[in-house]
C-alpha cells in the first residue's frame, strides 16, 4: 500500500508539472514580452537544475526576444526541479501575476493531495 501511494504521489507531481509547462507554453508570447532574461539568468545561475552552459547560452543570445526563449525552451524540456527553480525566480523577480498564471491555484494544490 505504501508503494502505491508513493506511484500515486509521483504521478501526481509529474502530471501537475505537465500542466504547469502546459500553461507556460500557452502564455509563451506573453512571457516573452513581459521577462527580463539577465534578471531570471542572474537569479537561476545559482540553481544546481540550470547548468552554467544554459545560462551562459542564454546571456550570449543576441536579443532579449531570444534569450527568453532559450530560457522557456529550457524549462519546456527540463524536469520538475528546473520549473520549481523557474517559479522561484519568477517570485524573487517580483513577477507574481506569472506565477499566478502558470503555478495551480491552493484549491488544485489542496486537492491533489487529498486523493
Amino acid at each position: 500500500m505504501i508503494v502505491d501511494l508513493k506511484v500515486f504521489i509521483f504521478i501526481t507531481e509529474v502530471s501537475e508539472t505537465a500542466r504547469m509547462k502546459q500553461k507556460l507554453h500557452a502564455h509563451r508570447e506573453m512571457l516573452i514580452s513581459e521577462l527580463e532574461p539577465r534578471l531570471l539568468t542572474s537569479i537561476l545561475s545559482k540553481s544546481k537544475a540550470f547548468p552554467q552552459k544554459t545560462i551562459q547560452d542564454i546571456k550570449d543570445a543576441p536579443s532579449c526576444f531570444e534569450r527568453t526563449q532559450i530560457l522557456l525552451s529550457y524549462i519546456e524540456k527540463g524536469e520538475s526541479k528546473v520549473l520549481d527553480d523557474f517559479l522561484s525566480a519568477l517570485r524573487d523577480a517580483g513577477y507574481h501575476n506569472i506565477v499566478e498564471l502558470i503555478e495551480p491555484t491552493d484549491l488544485h494544490k489542496k486537492a491533489g493531495k487529498l486523493i
